[in-house]
């Protein structure tokens, strides 16, 4: 047997017959035994693992707050006002009209979503002002930037500054000192205190508190809804009167469309003629074609042929004169409009007149004219077209000067195109002349002729 064991056989059969009197003897003596201590260890575990856990997590969401990036609201105030929202990165996250200008204006900016928002910004003024919303010499663009943390307002507001150092006309908004103050005392950004002033002029209920709880995407939110009914009504009467008038005009060119591609079967009718020898056929093909569609147009039959080339021709370029006067109609009727939605109200809008009749294109689909009396038809049609959008919308139209000496030039080159020697006689006498010219002297008529 191994010495360990024989030991520990010893100490065995040693508690048989040896008596363990060492508790009776602290007894006698009075002697209170000492207890050891016995270390649980795993509930400590258990404890220090859940503290660690909730140590952890604290961290973690202390950490998350302090870095995360609310997302920054800049408006950019021209005529239009429009709302782009960036991210942590500089981004545009969204772009929202806050007016009808606006809604128009970003139909021709393109998406701006995810561009760089001083790109953004430089895409928006540049299209504002080629709609005329922005004054070569008055024009002004204010743009307020707004984040729950002023260290990161006040960075954008300085790269913006620094965007536009050598553009006069951009000028980032600095609130007053009574503002300043407010945010200071309520512990937010100037310019969130800023929006919710904005917030309780319209909402007088709520007080800074409250406001102060939400976030600006909410407060600004809350802000639109005010005036979001506005705008939708609007819109919705700018769709409704557009899609009225663009279905007259497709109509009317449809109309025309029509007309054209039974006019050039008629000339390969013609053709086949000339080409089988038929002169006589083809003659009163062409006699009959003529009274159709060309009425006034010289007949020389001397060559077929030529003769063939050139109806082929002039049709052409009567479809593309009747796809000139058609659009000019189209184009300029909606410039009026938005000029209308630029300087007028919603009600202005509601009022507006479209004139949708398209009937001269029957008139003068059927009609030769050559390039001097197209051009002495285009400028009657203009002047007609400005004159009427003039009367109808009288009370609505703010440059009515600018309008008046547009007509007065137009006015004076029908005059000069009349003495040329290519326009017929029949032309000249037209009832159509004679009614613009009194159209016009009765548009003075309440201005005093000059």
């Amino acid at each position: 047997m191994k010495l360990n064991k024989i030991k520990k056989h010893l100490k065995d059969e040693s508690k048989s017959f040896i008596p363990d009197i060492k508790n009776d003897l602290f007894k006698t003596l009075g002697i209170e035994k000492p207890i050891k201590p016995h270390f649980k260890f795993k509930q400590y575990v258990l404890v220090i693992s859940t503290i660690l856990i909730l140590a952890v997590g604290i961290y973690f969401f202390i950490t998350r707050q302090i870095n995360e990036f609310p997302n920054t609201l800049i408006t950019v105030d021209i005529n239009p006002s429009i709302e782009i929202e960036a991210d942590d990165q500089d981004r545009v996250v969204s772009v929202i009209p806050l007016n009808l200008d606006a809604l128009l204006l970003l139909e021709d900016t393109g998406n701006l979503t995810k561009q760089d928002i001083y790109i953004a910004m430089d895409i928006i003024i540049e299209e504002a002002s080629k709609a005329g919303y922005l004054d070569i010499n008055t024009g002004e663009v204010r743009i307020n930037v707004i984040n729950e943390r002023q260290i990161i307002e006040d960075r954008i507001k300085e790269n913006i500054k620094k965007h536009y150092k050598n553009n006069q006309r951009v000028e980032v908004a600095e609130y007053n000192e009574e503002i300043r103050k407010k945010a200071k005392e309520y512990n937010i950004s100037v310019g969130k205190m800023r929006l919710i002033e904005k917030l309780i002029e319209l909402d007088p209920s709520i007080s800074i508190k409250e406001a102060k709880k939400l976030s600006i995407k909410e407060i600004n939110k809350r802000i639109r809804s005010y005036n979001q009914e506005d705008i939708t009504e609007s819109k919705v009467e700018y769709n409704q009167k557009v899609k009225e008038f663009s279905d007259a005009k497709d109509a009317a060119y449809n109309n025309y469309l029509n007309n054209y591609e039974v006019a050039e079967r008629e000339l390969e009718e013609i053709n086949e003629f000339i080409k089988n020898k038929k002169n006589h056929l083809a003659r009163n093909k062409i006699n009959s074609f003529s009274m159709k569609y060309m009425n006034g147009y010289e007949l020389d039959f001397e060559d077929s042929d030529e003769l063939l080339e050139d109806l082929i021709e002039e049709l052409e370029e009567q479809k593309e004169f009747i796809e000139e006067l058609i659009e000019f109609k189209y184009e300029t009727q909606l410039e009026f409009l938005h000029d209308v939605i630029k300087d007028g109200t919603n009600e202005d809008i509601f009022n507006f007149v479209f004139d949708n009749d398209f009937s001269f294109v029957n008139i003068l689909g059927n009609i030769y004219y050559n390039d001097d009396e197209k051009d002495l038809i285009l400028l009657i049609y203009k002047v007609n077209l400005l004159i009427d959008n003039t009367k109808n919308n009288l009370g609505i139209i703010k440059e009515i000067d600018e309008l008046m000496e547009e007509i007065d030039e137009l006015m004076e080159e029908i005059d000069e195109v009349i003495a040329e020697d290519d326009i017929r006689e029949e032309l000249k006498t037209n009832d159509t002349l004679k009614n613009i010219k009194d159209k016009y002297n009765d548009l003075y008529g309440n201005k005093g002729k000059k």
